[in-house]
């Protein structure tokens, strides 16, 4: 189980596609990462958004698991070791990149990360850039977020 607020929960990272060369996208569109580690981890308050990120990222070949706020992700007793998470910047409660400030503080794993947020400020993107935290923008245009995940999961593969 996830526990509270966790919306979803797919199989095992590593039993999932093994991807082809580092962030590569094929010509079937389909970003394809050197990381065998294919798990990603949505915390999003907007149940469309969730839902839309849980779709196309499974039709990219990710396994995705879903969180509603940043109470129920670090609520989650089954957090794995290795995955990607996707945080959207405003959230109840604290924003994305005040949890992911937390996240090594609580003495979780440390994941690579990208932060969603429509028109990030100046101050943001330094902030960001400073945790070395990848900032993507919404709307997303074409496979700016599978690339962007693969990018990071393969820098730290």
């Amino acid at each position: 189980m996830n526990g509270p607020g966790a919306v979803s929960d797919e199989g095992d990272p590593d039993a999932i596609g093994k991807g082809g060369g580092r962030g590569e996208v094929k010509s079937d569109g389909i970003c394809r990462c050197a990381s065998k580690n294919r798990l990603v981890l949505v915390i999003d308050d907007d149940p469309a958004v969730l839902g839309s990120l849980k779709f196309s990222l499974e039709i990219e070949g990710f396994s995705v698991r879903c969180y509603d706020s940043p109470a129920a992700f670090l609520a989650a007793s089954d957090l794995p070791l290795r995955a990607c998470l996707i945080v959207d910047h405003k959230l109840p409660g604290m924003n994305g990149l005040d949890l992911l400030y937390l996240l090594p503080r609580e003495h979780r794993a440390i994941m690579p990360a990208i932060l969603i947020t429509s028109y990030p400020s100046a101050s943001l993107r330094s902030r960001a850039d400073a945790a070395g935290v990848r900032i993507v923008e919404k709307p997303f245009l074409s496979n700016a977020l599978s690339e962007a995940i693969c990018q990071v999961m393969s820098a730290t593969t």
